[in-house]
C-alpha cells in the first residue's frame, strides 16, 4: 500500500510540473467564456448531428459499456 502511494505521489508531481503553464498556452479558453470568439467552432442540427462518425462513436462507447455493466456488473 505505501509503494502505490509512492507512485501516485511521482504520478502527481510529475503532473503538476507539465502542467504548470496556463490553458491559454494551449489555446484553450474557460467554459462558457464569451469574450474570445472562435471561428473554428461549427454547430450542427440534430440530423446533420448523426451523420457524423463522431457521434457514432460515443453512442457505441455508451452502449457497450452499458452492456457490459450489464453483463458483468451484477453478482
Amino acid at each position: 500500500m505505501q509503494g502505490l502511494s509512492v507512485v501516485v505521489l511521482v504520478a502527481l508531481l510529475i503532473a503538476g510540473f507539465l502542467a504548470k503553464k496556463n490553458p491559454e498556452h494551449y489555446g484553450l479558453t474557460p467554459f462558457g467564456d464569451t469574450s474570445i470568439k472562435n471561428d473554428n467552432q461549427s454547430t450542427w442540427d440534430m440530423k446533420e448531428a448523426f451523420t457524423k462518425p463522431a457521434i457514432w462513436g460515443v453512442i457505441g462507447a455508451f452502449l457497450t459499456a452499458m452492456i457490459g455493466e450489464f453483463l458483468f456488473g451484477h453478482k
